[in-house]
């Protein structure tokens, strides 16, 4: 897996048990909404029966895997918006022989990386009727190593 620039990348935290989910179902479901998350811009995807994910015009364009730890997901998709995809032919990504896509490279229209976060916010929530869900981007395990920590100055 490789994560860049211009990809949204989406890890829900979602109790199964309490949505009445199995893990088959909530991979299905994870699908659905990449699927319908395409057809907002006027792409048509296909689940991958192969590897996990959802593919357009042939090549894959949203990875998805599950990670379930004591009912409780940690993982999910990762949308290519517009990265660079001269990076995928570097990366062998499940095995898959055909490059990765993105949904600019597919569609004919400008895309942006928060209107597609927007949008997969909205299906998540329809698809698991959630009256709302919660972003977090800045988790201070995501900082670069040197503003992780600050030493206090000695005296």
């Amino acid at each position: 897996m490789l994560h860049l620039p211009g990809q949204v990348a989406c890890y829900p935290i979602v109790p199964l048990d309490l949505l009445g989910l199995t893990v088959a179902r909530y991979l299905e479901e994870l699908q659905n909404i990449a699927i319908d998350l395409l057809r907002k811009v006027d792409l048509f995807g296909t689940i991958d029966q192969d590897r996990p994910g959802i593919r357009v015009n042939g090549r894959r364009v949203v990875h998805i895997g599950v990670a379930v730890r004591e009912r409780v997901t940690c993982f999910g998709f990762v949308v290519n918006v517009n990265p660079n995809l001269g990076l995928f032919h570097e990366v062998n990504c499940d095995g898959d022989p055909v490059p990765m896509t993105s949904i600019q490279r597919e569609s004919p229209a400008r895309v942006r990386v928060s209107g597609i976060r927007q949008g997969l916010l909205e299906l998540i929530a329809a698809r698991f009727g959630f009256d709302r869900v919660s972003i977090f981007h800045n988790h201070p395990s995501l900082l670069p190593r040197s503003t992780r920590y600050v030493a206090a100055p000695r005296s």
